[in-house]
């Protein structure tokens, strides 16, 4: 009984704080609660991965994006168990664009930085370029930090001081400490005027 109870409060208190971080919908709070609690076992843990799954598949942003993640990290770390799922590089991508295609900025990100560096997938500066650009519009702080180091270090894009400056600004006026120090050396080393 203890155990089931520690499980809905860990539960409840995922979803409060899932919802403060990253703004989850309802259907997360779905998922969470028709997946049963966690009590430590691979049965039910595995229940959540297909009821996670089950999910994405109806279109969930939030699902996919968090199959995506599972997908590139390996969250598996008790797979014997049938806990997890095991590294994929193909499914995080599959799941990542899916909720990258329906807007979902942290997805957009990740799907950016897996063309970036291109070590999962075909490296593709333009398609990395491309997905920054998307999460960056809608004011994601590491897509537009993404996108302004493309233009500050011509990262396969022309060298654009201006745009970079751009995109670390508006990185730093949400107070991005990494932006503010970037802006900072622009200046001192000349490549950007200092405004007022």
């Amino acid at each position: 009984m203890f155990r089931w109870v520690i499980g809905v409060i860990g539960a409840i208190l995922l979803v409060i704080f899932s919802n403060l971080l990253t703004g989850w919908g309802d259907n997360f709070v779905d998922w969470i609660f028709s997946a049963g609690y966690s009590d430590g076992g691979g049965e039910h843990e595995h229940a959540e991965v297909v009821e996670l799954r089950r999910v994405a598949e109806q279109g969930d942003v939030n699902a996919q994006f968090n199959l995506g993640r599972m997908y590139f990290t390996g969250d598996g770390c008790c797979i014997a168990s049938g806990n997890g799922v095991a590294q994929d590089y193909a499914a995080a991508e599959y799941w990542f664009r899916k909720a990258a295609e329906q807007g979902y900025a942290s997805a957009q990100v990740w799907l950016g930085t897996m063309y970036f560096e291109g070590n999962v997938v075909a490296q593709d500066y333009a398609a990395a370029e491309y997905w920054f650009r998307k999460a960056a519009e809608q004011g994601h702080v590491s897509g537009q930090l993404s996108l302004g180091a493309m233009y500050r270090w011509g990262h396969e894009v022309a060298q654009d001081y201006a745009a970079a400056e751009y995109w670390f600004r508006r990185a730093a006026e949400q107070g991005d400490i990494m932006a503010q120090s970037v802006l900072d050396s622009m200046y001192e080393q000349g490549l950007i005027i200092a405004q007022n």
